[in-house]
């Protein structure tokens, strides 16, 4: 994930800070209640988190070896977020290079986007989510961010037979 933070001036000119978000994530493989318990510390004996780096798929493994059964299911990411917009009006915005095949983007709570398809990239514009968020949270300016990807089987999605990862992702303010 990038965070890039960008605003058009009155001449047409537009300035663009981004930052990569490769690391200070964790996973989770499998089920949740809800995206409430993403973030509940009472949980921590039954959800083991691992650390993971940007690119990630949790098929890595077992899409290439037959001694072990493919996983179709959800896998849940997260992280803290430090939003640094210096742009007044500036939007915040999160890139995804690919996310599969279900992915839905939450900002503490807040679901701020569901995107399907993991062959593509798509933007998530988190910029309200934010400013409700830094309001509700800690006075460092962290923000929760995570992100729910799930390949479970789906009629109507192209099937997801080999991958299923985080690609990359911007979060952009303009």
């Amino acid at each position: 994930m990038l965070p890039t933070h960008a605003q058009t001036d009155s001449s047409g000119a537009t300035g663009a800070i981004s930052e990569r978000l490769a690391n200070g994530w964790e996973y989770f493989r499998g089920s949740l209640g809800s995206v409430w318990d993403v973030w509940r510390t009472d949980m921590l004996e039954n959800t083991v988190w691992k650390q993971v780096e940007i690119p990630h798929c949790f098929n890595v493994r077992d899409a290439v070896d037959p001694e072990q059964p493919y996983y179709e299911g959800p896998g849940w990411y997260r992280r803290k977020l430090q939003v640094r917009n210096p742009f007044e009006k500036g939007r915040t915005l999160l890139l995804f290079e690919g996310a599969g095949q279900n992915c839905k983007t939450f900002v503490s709570l807040e679901r701020v986007d569901e995107h399907i398809g993991g062959y593509d990239e798509f933007v998530v514009d988190i910029t309200e989510a934010v400013a409700k968020s830094s309001a509700m949270h800690s006075p460092s300016g962290e923000i929760p961010l995570a992100v729910l990807c799930d390949n479970s089987r789906d009629s109507e999605a192209i099937p997801s037979s080999s991958t299923i990862s985080i690609v990359s992702a911007d979060s952009t303010a303009m």
